[in-house]
């Protein structure tokens, strides 16, 4: 509720005034469903204002889907207010419907039968946060018809990317739902998230050519000092030689996304332990990651830090944010759990 509290808004509606839109919060379209958020609240005993608050939201698909296809849809909804606030959230009250919000305003109006439609509605999704996690490293913001103006646009882009990302906002929430421990799991479901990042993929350095004439040349060569050495298997050695290495990648990447001058972690120590990272995943897949010391506890934190770090502000890079939010990222958990990692 609270990254939604507009205050001049709030305190109007609890002395009475109201329009038909006073309790709406956004209503936009997206490629599948429109999505809406709005206020709830609890008329008082006496008067015409109004208290308790809180907000809930609405998918309206645009077509009738399976069951199993809304949750999908519901859920990288949800995806997005968690990565943007740092926590794993959940869904109350969830109730379906059959009918457009339209089809059943006119039910009510007329006192007809009211009939289950295909649009989902959440019931105080956004509850209140553990205390210790902060709203002001969210780049989303809802306090004031500019800050929602903005919300709306990154959150339909993020609905809309879905094809490319869904595996993405997978791997984001895993990190989420892992956020109170530090363990193998969660470096593992860390460098899976940057693995699926579509903007975050290795590039090329060279092309195929080039590797069919090194391996053509190495296969001579064994051939002339007596080794029969498979064309095929050459290829497969030679073949992750057309890949930026870890270093370029990592550095491309951090420079994408990471302030030169940062005071606290620099670029070098950043890509530094984004490397670091690609060797524990190893000994992560295979159990071998063993922590003996406070120290060795440490470094594996500020490992998993930095790569959740990396993920998050790739994964919100590419959304339309306006200035003003997209300097709040810097003080997002994520990014500070890194940035205050020792």
């Amino acid at each position: 509720m609270r990254m939604f509290w507009n205050g001049e808004k709030l305190r109007s509606l609890s002395q009475g005034r109201r329009t038909e839109e006073s309790f709406e919060i956004f209503s936009v379209t997206a490629s599948l469903a429109n999505l809406r958020a709005y206020y709830t609240a609890r008329g008082m005993a006496w008067g015409d204002g109004y208290t308790d608050f809180d907000c809930g939201f609405e998918i309206e698909f645009h077509d009738a889907v399976p069951l199993g296809e809304h949750l999908e849809y519901l859920s990288i909804l949800k995806w997005f207010f968690s990565g943007c606030l740092g926590f794993l959230l959940d869904d109350t009250d969830r109730k379906i419907s059959r009918q457009t919000q339209e089809e059943f305003i006119a039910s009510v109006e007329s006192h007809a039968e009211i009939h289950e439609h295909h649009e989902i509605r959440l019931g105080h999704p956004l509850d209140d946060p553990p205390s210790h996690i902060s709203f002001h490293g969210s780049p989303a913001w809802g306090n004031s018809s500019d800050e929602i103006s903005n919300l709306t646009k990154c959150l339909v882009a993020w609905m809309d990317r879905l094809d490319d990302w869904k595996n993405t906002y997978v791997h984001m929430a895993g990190c989420l739902r892992m956020h109170r421990e530090i363990s193998s799991e969660r470096l593992l479901s860390a460098c899976k998230w940057l693995e699926r990042i579509p903007t975050a993929i290795p590039e090329l350095v060279t092309d195929n050519l080039v590797v069919e004439a090194m391996a053509g040349a190495a296969r001579v060569a064994g051939v002339e000092n007596g080794l029969n050495v498979d064309l095929g298997r050459i290829r497969g050695i030679l073949k992750p030689l057309i890949k930026e290495s870890h270093d370029a990648r990592f550095r491309r990447l951090v420079s994408l996304v990471w302030p030169n001058n940062h005071v606290s972690k620099s670029r070098d120590e950043f890509v530094a332990e984004l490397k670091r990272s690609q060797g524990l995943r190893g000994e992560a897949a295979h159990n071998h990651i063993e922590v003996r010391s406070q120290e060795e506890f440490a470094d594996l934190a500020r490992v998993i830090h930095a790569v959740e770090a990396l993920c998050f502000l790739l994964t919100m890079r590419d959304l339309p944010w306006s200035d003003k939010a997209r300097g709040r990222l810097m003080g997002h958990p994520m990014t500070q759990n890194y940035i205050h990692s020792v």
